[in-house]
């Protein structure tokens, strides 16, 4: 062991061998889940500003609206909860729920001060929608667009998969390829939905890594 491994040590027994008691994980998603929903519909339902619209680029107007891809779009609510309780190490744990409460910053950040109108389609015929599609516009409003906190939270979730196989020494090739395709069809369902331009995409995106970044570090204190 080097000096610097020894320096470490305490961190990683105190961290990383400590398991968080499910009953912990479950509050912490649970106010991580009441914190997105206050901000969320807050700025929806209370909004401070009055809301901006982007002009739609070749790309928006080149893909077709479609609700079947209502289905994609909502099972980012079954992955964040997944991760979430699936973070077993009690610092890897606290850093999730840290960068999680950056992204949310970020991104509420716009909602409250910059509020972008989502390129959704008022003028469709009730009957013609997917009745998950109908599930959407029931609670989802017109506004919080840019930058897509639908595609943080996806991608935030991806990454933390990935370096929580990659800590327990299991193989990720597959899983990675998996999980990128489902981000990719879940990027396309936002636009297919037209719930957000392609602008918001690399917003989201963006909001992600920053969380991430703050989190990742603590992934490599894994003791050996």
């Amino acid at each position: 062991m080097t000096l610097g491994d020894e320096n470490n040590a305490p961190d990683d027994l105190a961290g990383n061998a400590e398991t968080v008691p499910f009953r912990i994980r479950l509050s912490t998603y649970t106010i991580l889940a009441c914190a997105t929903g206050i901000g969320y519909f807050g700025s929806q339902w209370f909004p401070i500003r009055a809301a901006t619209t982007f002009t739609e680029t070749a790309l928006d107007k080149l893909i077709p609206f479609s609700s079947g891809w209502s289905w994609v779009y909502q099972t980012v609510y079954m992955a964040v909860p997944v991760v979430a309780l699936s973070i077993e190490r009690r610092r890897h744990l606290a850093n999730y729920a840290r960068g999680y409460w950056v992204m949310l910053s970020l991104c509420f950040a716009f909602f409250w001060l910059c509020p972008v109108k989502t390129p959704r389609p008022t003028d469709i015929a009730p009957d013609s929608l997917d009745p998950m599609h109908a599930l959407i516009l029931s609670y989802d409003g017109l506004i919080n667009c840019f930058p897509s906190l639908h595609v943080a939270l996806a991608l935030f979730s991806v990454l933390h998969v990935i370096a929580i196989l990659s800590d327990r020494g299991m193989s990720t090739k597959w899983p990675v390829v998996s999980l990128w395709l489902w981000f990719a069809l879940l990027c396309y369902s936002t636009l297919a939905l037209k719930q957000h331009y392609v602008v918001d995409i690399p917003a989201g995106i963006a909001a992600a890594l920053v969380a991430f970044c703050l989190c990742k570090p603590t992934y490599a204190k894994r003791a050996s």
